[in-house]
C-alpha cells in the first residue's frame, strides 16, 4: 500500500473518528479480490497468454458518509486497485477520488447533489446485475460514458413507485480528467435517465421496469467533438431471480469524424439453494458500425456463494470473442475465482 493511499485512507477514518462533528459520519468500505487463469493461448491483444494466472486486488472502495441534518447529507469514497484484469486498463495501486458530493433532500420525491456526482446509469444498472465484483456493467466496461463527474445531479421520485428520474449536468470529462483550458471548456454533457415502473400495483408483473437515457455533449469547438448516446432497457427483478436487455447507439468525435458505435447487454440470475446464485450476461459491441467485422461479444457464466453477511466468493468463465480474430485483436478465455467483502 503506497503513501497516498495511507495518507489518504487516515483522513478519512479520522474523519469519522472526531467525537467533535456536528455531522453523523457513517464509514465503509469494499475490497474485489481475484485469481484469473488463463485457458486460450493468447489475451485479446495476441500475447501469448497459455495457463497465465494473476492475483490481483481489482477494487478498493472507502466510503465516508456525512449526516447534517434530515435535508443535508455528503459522501466521499475513494478508490483504488492493483493490475486489473477484469476488465480493460492496468491499475498501478494508486489511490483516486471516486465520488465527492453535497446532497440536499428538497422534499420527499427530490435531491439535488453537487460536486463529484454518479452519472445516472451505471450505479442505477450496477443495482440490477448486482455483481460489480465480477465485472463492470457492459457500458462502463466499454467506457461509453463514465461512472461519475464534476457538476450537478437532480434525482427525482415519481410518486406511488411508479418509478424515477435522474438527470445531471457535468464537464463531460469523467471521473480523473480535468476540463478542457480556454474557451474549449465552456462545453458541458446534459444526461438523463427515466425509469418507469408501470405495473408496480400489479402482482406477479410489479418487477417490470422499463428504462431510457438520453446523453448530449461536445468535447470542444467543433462539429466532430460530439459526445452524444442514447440508451434504452427493460428489467425484471424478483426475489428469486432478475433478467435485463439493454441498448446503445452513440456518437463520440475527436477531431477527425464522429465515430458511430452500437452495442447491446443481455444479463440474467437465479437464486439456487444452499446461498448460491447462477449467473450469465452476454454483450456485443461495435466501436464503429462503419467498418465491417470489427465487432466483438463477451460471454459471462458462473456460480456465485454467499460465504457471509457482506461476503461473497464466484467461479466464472468469461469469454471474448472478436468478429475477426488478428495477431492483435484475439479471442480469449479466462477462467475466474473472485471475492467480495464487504464492511
Amino acid at each position: 500500500m503506497n503513501t497516498r493511499m495511507i495518507t489518504a485512507s487516515a483522513m478519512i477514518f479520522a474523519l469519522g473518528a472526531s467525537s467533535a462533528m456536528a455531522a453523523d459520519v457513517k464509514l465503509s468500505g469494499l475490497v474485489f479480490g481475484q485469481y484469473a487463469r488463463h485457458l486460450s493461448q493468447t489475451d485479446t491483444a495476441g500475447v501469448s497468454s497459455k495457463n497465465r494466472g494473476e492475483f490481483g486486488i481489482t477494487r478498493i472502495y472507502m466510503n465516508a458518509e456525512a449526516k447534517f441534518s434530515p435535508k443535508v447529507k455528503g459522501k466521499v469514497v475513494l478508490e483504488s486497485n492493483t493490475t486489473q484484469t477484469t476488465d480493460t486498463g492496468h491499475g498501478s495501486n494508486s489511490v483516486f477520488l471516486k465520488q465527492a458530493f453535497g446532497d440536499y433532500m428538497v422534499n420527499d420525491y427530490a435531491n439535488v447533489q453537487f460536486g463529484l456526482v454518479g452519472t445516472p446509469w451505471i450505479g442505477f444498472e450496477e443495482g440490477i446485475w448486482g455483481r460489480r465484483f465480477i465485472s463492470k456493467v457492459f457500458i462502463d466496461s466499454e467506457g461509453v460514458v463514465s461512472s461519475a463527474d464534476k457538476g450537478v445531479g437532480v434525482l427525482l421520485k415519481i410518486p406511488n413507485d411508479f418509478g424515477d428520474f435522474h438527470a445531471a449536468h457535468v464537464n463531460g470529462e469523467g471521473t480523473t480528467a480535468v476540463e478542457k483550458t480556454g474557451k474549449n471548456g465552456r462545453h458541458k454533457d446534459s444526461m438523463a435517465r427515466l425509469t418507469l415502473s408501470p405495473m408496480v400495483k400489479f402482482e406477479p408483473l410489479s418487477g417490470l421496469k422499463l428504462h431510457g437515457y438520453i446523453h448530449n455533449g461536445r468535447a470542444q469547438d467543433g462539429d466532430n467533438y460530439l459526445r452524444d448516446r442514447v440508451m434504452g432497457g427493460v428489467s425484471y427483478q424478483h426475489k428469486r431471480f432478475h433478467a435485463m436487455v439493454s441498448s446503445f447507439k452513440a456518437r463520440t468525435g475527436a477531431g477527425v469524424k464522429n465515430t458511430r458505435s452500437k452495442g447491446y447487454s443481455l444479463h440474467g440470475s437465479l437464486k439456487l439453494p444452499l446461498s448460491l446464485s447462477a449467473f450469465s450476461r452476454y454483450d456485443f459491441y461495435d466501436p464503429d458500425t462503419e467498418t465491417s467485422s470489427d465487432g466483438r461479444a463477451r460471454t459471462l457464466w458462473g456460480v456465485d456463494y454467499k460465504v457471509a453477511e457482506g461476503v461473497r466468493i464466484s467461479v466464472n468463465d468469461q469469454i471474448v470473442r472478436q468478429q475477426l480474430a488478428t495477431n492483435t485483436s484475439a479471442n480469449e478465455n479466462r477462467l475466474f475465482f473472485q471475492l467480495e467483502m464487504k464492511f
